[in-house]
């Protein structure tokens, strides 16, 4: 039982790295049981830290206002959604280790490089028609190639010439629609004993939530480059640790 409940924990803890910094769990030995209750932990904690978006903006909305960042989260995750569930692509493990590294740390060796920085016709704070249609397209194929969503989603947003703080925001956003498509895909939570799941979604809901406020804490107090070089590390390591173990 001991060994069953350290399996979990240690699991656990490594899905929530994986949903939230740029990796990917394709090259981890993770119980698949698992994944369905740990995605859901993170999905319910960017649920209620980005809750504004989801409740008052459609109040707006049905009021005659067209928020940006509504349009822009509804038309990303559709994309997701909907492309997220053509066929994956098999790509061999050490492939996936390089272009996954590599895709990490990108947004932060790229920063300042805007080529559709131009496109942005709206407020300079708010995501825009453009955003949502890179971005949702971003998730969709890191997840059928089995790349890092927070690299993709990431690399996306830096096109469109948003700063790091921004950056995560709007790649955390659309988010849950990864996250939605990924426990579909996992199919039925069968995990014994029984109080693992609700172990691990507990676990998950909460590291989650640590890890949002210390990220935009950081943001906050540290330059883009540096921020995007830190987020980027954390997923190259977590892909060589795939590797390790």
């Amino acid at each position: 039982m001991v060994a069953e409940l350290m399996n979990a924990v240690i699991s656990t803890f490594l899905v929530v790295l994986i949903a939230i910094f740029p990796s990917s769990p394709v090259v981890f030995s993770i119980d698949p049981n698992l994944i369905v209750p740990a995605y859901s932990g993170v999905l319910v904690t960017l649920l209620l830290y980005f809750r504004d978006v989801i409740s008052r903006e459609p109040i707006m909305a049905i009021k005659g206002f067209k928020p940006a960042q509504l349009r822009y989260v509804t038309l990303a995750s559709a994309l997701t959604i909907v492309l997220g569930f053509l066929p994956r692509v098999q790509v061999e493990r050490r492939i996936a280790v390089i272009a996954g590294i590599a895709l990490a740390v990108l947004p932060a060796i790229a920063y300042g490089f805007k080529p559709l920085e131009g496109l942005r016709k709206t407020f300079e704070d708010e995501p825009t028609l453009v955003d949502a249609l890179s971005v949702g397209v971003a998730q969709a194929l890191a997840m059928l190639l089995g790349l890092p969503r927070g690299g993709t989603s990431a690399l996306a947003l830096e096109f469109a010439g948003y700063d790091a703080k921004r950056i995560l925001r709007f790649s955390l956003q659309v988010a849950p629609a990864y996250l939605v498509v990924e426990i579909i895909r996992a199919g039925q939570c069968q995990l014994t004993p029984k109080w693992l799941g609700p172990l691990a979604f507990a676990l998950s809901f909460f590291f989650a939530k640590f890890l949002l406020w210390m990220l935009f804490k950081l943001v906050e107090r540290i330059g883009s480059r540096t921020f995007l070089a830190l987020y980027g590390l954390v997923g190259a390591v977590l892909y060589l640790m795939g590797v390790v173990m």
